[in-house]
């Protein structure tokens, strides 16, 4: 057996916990887990391949690791490994490819194989994947708000979107396990729990009986005597009135709400197979500033999708600047092989499409600037993190709706706790600064 490994982690949340999993596992069998200025006997590169970036940042990751852990056992896995396997297993010290369906088999690689001159592809059909592996116990990794995967896999088909084809069918972690999960992590003294999935919103509709995730949060909501949850993302068409008013009269649930819009215009939605119109969205987010009116409201928006006219973009940034909304992602589009909107014609020119995006991220840099102004003057609950900020020294932490907030306390507070800060004052950046209560 190996005696030490490095993991470097590309790409979204449930990848992240996925790899805090693994470490887990590693560690339990007698393994030390290294960073990355360390030399390690063995690498495992979890890569994405959301975007044609996320790709070649994953190859780069690959390389930049046979390169530094010279002699290491290679290990290639995650989306990446899922849709193409064969361009991974070209690079040159890379010994074996697993992909999301084989994923469980890495720690028995790792214990048993050396380093190979030719990769090895461990694959299989991901469509057809309806295992949903649950630990013994979570493994929060070195984070203060732990990831919790309660769902994986994607059955809605976006036409520019590859997940469903790298992560599979919607699938549930069980519901005994979720709250055993939540239990764990709450007696373990974390503060917060973000619950993490593909398709959040799809969880429990695979269980026998099935479930929703409306209901395990009621029965969450009952159960926890300190702590609260966030919902990392969730798709416009689940979040029902249910919801909201559980969310409004909630200790528990943080008022949170991440939203993929990806277009305001309701031509370009329906090519892009979403299943609302610009006006629905609209109104949801009106609902939700009515129900939670210090809530957090995030939106994805996806630039460029192939055929949108400069009238499509001014549709969309119309919309967007009458949202009621805290913050936005902003991703330009990019073809991903695979996907029908890779086949569309009029696909956007780079420069016009890096032009629209910097239009977007200014405007939402403007819309986080007035919502992190709206907590000036308040003591909000806020998450401690783990380090100190670098810039200022004074501590971090997250508030219930979502803003970042730097702090300062005459004794150190604990790392993951709950504490209550009066946020007193906005730096030009949009930093939200304060003092422990």
């Amino acid at each position: 057996m190996p005696k030490t490994f490095y993991i470097n982690t590309l790409g979204c949340k449930v990848n992240q916990y996925e790899s805090d999993n693994l470490a887990c596992i590693l560690e339990k069998a007698g393994m030390k887990r290294v960073g990355d200025k360390q030399k390690a006997d063995v690498v495992v590169v979890n890569t994405c391949t959301v975007t044609h970036k996320a790709s070649t940042q994953s190859r780069q990751a690959l390389r930049q690791a046979i390169k530094a852990h010279k002699g290491a056992l290679v290990l290639a896995t995650g989306c990446y490994a899922q849709s193409e396997p064969e361009t991974l297993k070209s690079i040159k010290g890379v010994s074996f490819v697993v992909d999301n369906t084989q994923r469980s088999l890495i720690p028995q690689i790792i214990e048993k194989e050396t380093p190979r001159k030719s990769a090895e592809m461990l694959c299989g059909e991901i469509r057809s994947h309806h295992d949903f592996p649950v630990p013994d116990i979570p493994a929060p990794g070195a984070r203060s708000r732990p990831f919790l995967k309660i769902q994986d896999g994607c059955n809605a088909f976006c036409t520019y979107c590859i997940v469903p084809y790298t992560r599979g069918p919607s699938r549930s972690m069980p519901w005994d396990a979720v709250l055993r999960h939540v239990a764990h992590l709450t007696g373990q003294g974390f503060g917060e729990i973000v619950f993490t999935g593909i398709h959040l919103g799809y969880y429990g509709q695979d269980l026998d009986p099935p479930r929703d995730l409306v209901s395990l949060l009621k029965e969450l909501e009952g159960r926890m005597e300190s702590g609260r949850l966030r919902l990392s993302s969730i798709e416009p068409r689940e979040v029902s009135r249910d919801l909201l008013d559980l969310m409004a009269d909630s200790k528990r649930i943080c008022p949170h709400l991440h939203l993929p819009l990806q277009s305001g215009d309701s031509d370009i939605l329906e090519r892009m197979n979403r299943p609302y119109s610009a006006e629905f969205f609209e109104e949801l987010v009106r609902n939700v500033r009515e129900a939670l009116p210090e809530a957090g409201i995030g939106v994805d928006v996806l630039v460029g999708f192939p055929g949108e006219t400069e009238e499509h973009f001014k549709t969309t940034l119309s919309l967007l600047e009458r949202l009621p909304a805290s913050y936005f992602h902003v991703f330009p589009y990019s073809q991903r092989q695979g996907t029908p909107a890779a086949k569309f014609p009029d696909q956007v020119p780079p420069n016009v499409l890096a032009k629209r995006t910097k239009i977007i991220r200014d405007l939402g840099g403007l819309k986080r600037l007035a919502f992190h102004a709206g907590i000036i003057g308040k003591t909000v609950e806020v998450c401690v993190e783990g380090r100190k900020d670098a810039k200022t020294g004074l501590h971090k932490g997250v508030a219930r709706n979502y803003v970042p907030v730097l702090f300062s306390a005459d004794s150190p507070p604990v790392k993951s706790s709950l504490v209550r800060v009066k946020a007193e004052k906005l730096t030009p950046q949009g930093r939200v600064m304060g003092a422990l209560k």
